[in-house]
């Protein structure tokens, strides 16, 4: 599962608690900046926030302090469930059979309830 920023940290930019800093994620190799906010994201991610960023429910619990980068992988995730796309095994690896992406969390019975 993906890191869990420790209380305080943007999760946006990971910049710490008092870091006077702007709120950007920066771009690699004298690329433009990919993110620019005009205040940090310091509280847990919301209901409704994680939502908009198109995950399930029951993956709401497992995010509130995950960087805004490493939710692409839920979101992903949360795309080809709601799409019914089985999960497969290939060569050591949990795939989506449709998508054909890495999936790095699947749900038991129990979570996706």
């Amino acid at each position: 599962m993906e890191e869990q920023l420790p209380a305080g940290v943007c999760l946006r930019c990971r910049r710490p608690p008092r870091s006077t800093r702007p709120c950007v994620i920066e771009g690699g190799h004298g690329e433009p900046p990919v993110g620019e906010w005009p205040s940090h994201h310091r509280e847990d991610w919301s209901d409704a926030e994680l939502a908009e960023l198109g995950l399930t429910p029951w993956r709401w619990p497992l995010h509130r302090r995950t960087m805004l980068a490493d939710l692409r992988w839920a979101q992903l995730e949360s795309d080809c469930e709601r799409h019914g796309h089985e999960v497969i095994e290939e060569d050591g690896y949990v795939l989506c059979d449709h998508c054909h992406h890495p999936l790095v969390w699947v749900a038991t019975e129990d979570e996706a309830r």
